[in-house]
């Protein structure tokens, strides 16, 4: 049984949109980004999946949680990026590899100055997002 997972629908529509490759191309990342990844990228944390039960069945469809977070030099392209994913994503339904994307909803965005791990560059600008995803799992 091959296993899904619906951070890939987020990742193939950010990498099928324009306005959100205008600033990263393809990367988008999970979990990471090398010390070497130039600015701009984006990367995506799968912070907890949620399952309804009713006695001995499950009620509804799964709801998982993605932080995302958007990387830039400067914040203006950090906000900017942010808008393009947010009107990418919000909203989104659809499929990918088999696996049914029933809705996504933005639920909380925040601005932030970082220093990148293991990077002797300038601290970085990004602005995080923590996404509610629901899905079909079959």
């Amino acid at each position: 049984m091959a296993v899904r997972y619906p951070d890939k629908n987020v990742r193939n529509a950010l990498i099928s949109d324009a306005s959100v490759t205008h600033f990263v191309g393809h990367r988008v990342f999970n979990q990471y980004a090398t010390p070497e990844t130039p600015l701009p990228f984006i990367v995506t944390r799968r912070t907890g999946t949620e399952r309804e039960q009713a006695f001995t069945v499950p009620v509804g469809v799964p709801r998982l949680t993605l932080n995302l977070v958007c990387y830039a030099a400067t914040f203006e392209v950090a906000r900017e990026l942010a808008d393009a994913v947010r009107r990418c994503l919000d909203g989104f339904s659809g499929y990918f590899d088999n696996t049914q994307v029933k809705q996504v909803a933005v639920e909380e965005e925040r601005d932030e100055l970082v220093q990148l791990a293991g990077s002797e560059k300038p601290p970085a600008f990004a602005v995080e997002m923590d996404l509610d995803i629901w899905w079909q799992e079959t």
